[in-house]
């Protein structure tokens, strides 16, 4: 759903709910003009958050401690800046952390707890790979002309003309290996004598 991310904006939300909410703490994954990431199975943002509490060595955690600890980790990282705005005090305690917590937190946790962990260069590669290796389904420009003279053969042995008519016409299929135009001036790149020329022989009365 929609939220606020703009400063000012929030600020001035802020102000008219002093009367509903005493304190509050707003964590976002990344400024207004940047994009969230993730791997293939949670945000690097929720996942510091989660190591935030795994690796916290007292038995209760506040939503400070989560704030230094996030912040600490994405401050090598250009692409994604997580953004807080805070109306409290930073003395509020998000839960407390004990060894059952923490081991449930093990299992969302994909990179290893380090600062460098979080990076997109992985997956760029990983993308890459991707890509190449869907390349393989499109045929190269060799492959293309070679299936295109197969199909000009098939052509010239299997479709012959009507057994009353075949000695008057004969069929000669030809490739054409320029670019059509685009498809406003198709019609006139087929008209063109270099393009569709129909020959004929001989002389007939109408």
């Amino acid at each position: 759903m929609t939220y606020i991310k703009s400063a000012e904006d929030l600020n001035e939300y802020v102000k008219n709910t002093d009367s509903v909410f005493k304190k509050l703490y707003f964590m976002f994954s990344s400024q207004s003009y940047q994009f969230s990431y993730q791997n293939n199975a949670i945000s690097y943002f929720t996942e510091s958050i989660l190591k935030s509490i795994a690796n916290h060595s007292a038995s209760s955690i506040r939503y400070k401690d989560v704030i230094d600890y996030v912040s600490d980790e994405f401050r090598i990282l250009d692409f994604q800046t997580p953004f807080f705005v805070v109306q409290a005090d930073f003395t509020e305690a998000l839960c407390e952390v004990n060894g059952p917590l923490k081991d449930a937190l093990v299992g969302y946790i994909q990179t290893e707890t380090d600062s460098n962990a979080i990076n997109p260069t992985p997956d760029k590669i990983v993308l890459a790979e991707l890509l190449k290796e869907d390349a393989k389904r499109f045929c190269s420009r060799e492959e293309a002309f070679e299936a295109l003279n197969k199909v000009s053969t098939q052509i010239e042995e299997k479709l012959t003309p009507h057994s009353e008519i075949k000695n008057l016409f004969r069929l000669v299929t030809s490739l054409e290996i320029d670019m059509p135009p685009d498809s406003r001036n198709i019609g006139s790149w087929i008209g063109n004598e270099s393009v569709a020329n129909p020959t004929f022989g001989g002389a007939f009365n109408r």
